[in-house]
């Protein structure tokens, strides 16, 4: 999957969990391709350093997209049994980091910085961009504040209450490099994303994606020999 753009990763991770019968899949719902004006808002929303891949997906692709699955325990192991990916649009992308920053220039008047979970919202939220945005409401963030490197990063939303706990999590260098990981890992969602990453980020040599490899590799040989 190297190298390749998000929709033809998509329609791979579509092929290959499509020929795992115990799987069921919702078709994946996309957006339309969005106009100029809206990428050079969001352009403009990321400091004029907007994630390359990210916009070149936007112009090129598609302007958001919702994809999911899920499988019994025994397909990919209890930790590995839902995918989903929710790329928002441009236009969402905006509101939410608008609200971000809204909230931690609110903590910041009300000096909550004393608490690890406000002074969290405080020092990222400004600067970390959501792009992919979960059910429960965390997202997987750019962070625009280092914008040499732009590493992916897992945001809590109720990182206020008690946290953080996952928040800040590195999940990736750059959200290209995390694409094409995570569509290896046909897009799962994990619930503690920590057991399925190293120092560096998204690790599918880590114990909770081995079920999930070997299954997808015997599933390719089986393919290859024309087995049913």
């Amino acid at each position: 999957m190297c190298g390749k753009r998000l929709l033809p990763l998509l329609r791979e991770v579509q092929s290959q969990l499509g020929n795992i019968p115990e799987i069921v899949m919702q078709p994946p719902v996309f957006s339309a391709v969005p106009n100029p004006a809206h990428l050079g808002q969001l352009s403009h929303e990321s400091n004029d350093n907007p994630p390359t891949f990210l916009m070149s997906v936007f112009r090129e692709e598609v302007g958001g997209l919702v994809f999911s699955w899920h499988a019994p325990d025994n397909v990919f192991g209890a930790e590995c049994k839902y995918g989903y990916i929710n790329l928002l649009s441009p236009q969402q992308i905006i509101s939410c980091f608008q609200d971000q920053k809204v909230m931690a220039e609110d903590a910041r008047r009300n000096g909550f910085g004393n608490d690890p979970g406000w002074a969290a919202v405080i020092d990222d939220w400004p600067h970390w961009l959501p792009v992919f945005r979960f059910n429960t409401g965390d997202c997987l963030c750019v962070d625009i504040g280092r914008p040499a490197e732009q590493p992916i990063v897992f945001l809590e939303h109720d990182v206020m209450d008690g946290g953080p706990n996952l928040h800040g999590l590195r999940l990736a260098s750059s959200l290209s490099d995390f694409v094409q990981q995570w569509a290896e890992a046909m897009f799962v969602e994990l619930r503690d994303w920590t057991v399925g990453c190293n120092d560096v980020g998204l690790n599918l040599r880590a114990d909770v994606f081995g079920t999930m490899q070997n299954k997808l590799h015997e599933m390719a040989e089986r393919e290859e020999l024309g087995e049913e």
